[in-house]
């Protein structure tokens, strides 16, 4: 049954009541929907709150730019001092930003902006590097 029609609506209503009736347990219930006990235990605290309102299932709007995405400016700054010092890791690259830049970042933000630009932290296959004699086997 499809989520977000109006009669699953009604059903999670009847089977609501039922358990705030003592007629059925939150456990059988949530086998007859195919739930787990917790989404039961959610739909309750909903229902009593806000009645049948809070049953109904809204779908989640794209909010667009993240709140906490880090400025344009600062990743090409870390992008070109990863490339210059290409030696260091994070922590490192994290000292060299706040000395030479006067930018304070997490080094872990450092980490998730190099890997999702692809400069560092590829995943290589091992199959890979063993084939081109990168890593030797005794």
């Amino acid at each position: 049954m499809y989520k977000y029609a109006i009669d699953f609506l009604k059903l999670k209503e009847t089977k609501l009541v039922e358990i705030l009736k003592k007629v059925k347990t939150v456990e059988a219930v949530s086998k007859e929907l195919g739930v787990s006990r917790q989404s039961i235990h959610k739909w309750l605290i909903r229902y009593k709150r806000f009645g049948i309102d809070g049953l109904v299932r809204r779908k989640k709007k794209y909010q667009g730019v993240p709140h906490n995405k880090t400025p344009a400016d600062i990743e090409e700054k870390i992008v070109e001092i990863s490339q210059k010092y290409w030696q260091d890791g994070v922590e490192t690259l994290h000292d060299r930003l706040l000395y030479e830049e006067r930018v304070e970042i997490h080094p872990s933000t450092i980490f998730r902006i190099l890997k999702r630009r692809k400069i560092r932290y590829i995943k290589i296959s091992v199959r890979i590097w063993l084939s081109e004699g990168h890593i030797h086997s005794n």
